[in-house]
């Protein structure tokens, strides 16, 4: 099957070229880019579609992001590997965050797969209260399905030691029963790291641009982006 798209302005971005008016199609790829004339001796016997002059752009492609995660997440500190091999250097890098986060903000990291990590497992609670001991510390996954809590975090977040587990998660439970602070999908909902306003800060202080770009944000499909996206989302002025 062959289609001619024309009477368009046809933005190719290809260096240094500028719009084009036509662009062929041939079974379902673009084989021809440019002016009217060349396009369609290209393919004489193609269908045409006259667009009136009207915008064509190349498509855009997200497998999948949460737009509004990622302002929150550009101020906190990159756990991800191969940045942050173990254990050992996520701790390091949550004691540096701690430095720089302002008082009454929880301390986050961000980016870690326990299938990466030297140890090759998720960190734990005490592993956290050891990088952050006096103040609520938060480590996502770098799925935003799990995160890690520290003990004041827990604390804060109201979970008990026999805490059950609720429909639809689950909690990280050490030899002993009591929760590890790994947290699974639906009880992530419950935390609440920051409040919009200081979120605001930490994302100009990051230089994120993502405030402008969740005018479209249409809300989370699961619960784990609930951790991080507050009903009031998003903040105005």
């Amino acid at each position: 099957m062959e289609l001619i798209v024309t009477d368009a302005d046809i933005v190719t971005m290809a260096p240094g070229a500028g719009p084009a008016g036509s662009m062929l199609v041939r079974d379902g790829r673009i084989a021809a880019v440019g002016q009217a004339e060349a396009v369609r001796a290209a393919a004489p016997g193609a269908d045409v579609v006259r667009l009136g002059g009207a915008t064509v752009i190349p498509g855009l492609i997200d497998a999948h992001c949460h737009v509004a995660d990622i302002g929150y997440l550009a101020a906190a500190a990159d756990c991800g590997q191969p940045s942050a091999p173990d254990i050992a250097a996520i701790q390091a890098r949550l004691r540096q965050a701690a430095e720089r986060t302002p008082d009454g903000s929880w301390v986050t990291g961000t980016g870690y797969a326990e299938y990466k990590l030297r140890e090759g497992r998720h960190p734990n609670r005490a592993e956290l209260d050891a990088a952050v001991p006096n103040r609520p510390a938060v480590l996502y996954h770098t799925s935003l399905h799990v995160c890690v809590l520290n003990t004041a975090a827990l604390r804060e977040a109201g979970f008990a030691e026999d805490q059950p587990d609720p429909p639809g998660g689950a909690f990280g439970r050490d030899s002993e029963g009591r929760l590890d602070g790994v947290v699974y999908e639906a009880p992530m909902a419950i935390p609440s790291p920051r409040s919009p306003r200081r979120t605001r800060a930490a994302c100009s202080a990051s230089g994120s641009t993502a405030w402008s770009c969740t005018t479209t944000w249409t809300g989370s499909s699961g619960p784990a982006c609930r951790a991080v996206i507050p009903a009031s989302w998003p903040p105005r002025p």
